[in-house]
This record gives structure tokens, sequence and C-alpha cells, in this order.
């Protein structure tokens, strides 16, 4: 599986992970509360990620030779 496969593949795991929190989000129970808010900040932050390794991958394809990238 190539790494933009694998990016967008998680992506789409963490895109239902939240859409699934996002049912329990106005339950009063606070435990699922304190759930949602811990997750959907860990969905922001690894979503953060992968977008800096999109860009990283970017640069490192502008600025190695292509017979480095081939590799």
């Amino acid at each position: 599986m190539k790494t933009k496969e694998l990016k967008q593949a998680l992506r789409d795991i963490l895109t239902a992970k939240r859409e699934l929190l996002e049912v329990f989000k106005g339950k009063e129970n606070p435990q699922v509360k304190e759930l949602y808010s811990r997750t959907d900040a860990e969905i922001n932050a690894f979503l953060s990620v992968l977008d800096a390794l999109n860009n990283n991958d970017m640069l490192i394809k502008c600025y190695l030779p292509r017979k480095e990238i081939a590799q």
C-alpha cells in the first residue's frame, strides 16, 4: 500500500469515528461528553500530522533528484 493510500485510509477511519461520535455528542452522560471532546482533539491532532506529512512529501520530492525518489 502506498503512503498516499495509507494516509487516505487513516483519514477515512478518523472521519467515520468522528461521525459516530457526533451521534453521541448530545447525550447527557458526562463520560460520553468527556470521551467525545478528548477523541475529537485526538482526531484533529492526527489530521494535522497527516497534513504535515503530505506537505513534507511534497517538499522532499521538490528537493531530491528523481533518481533518489524512485528508490
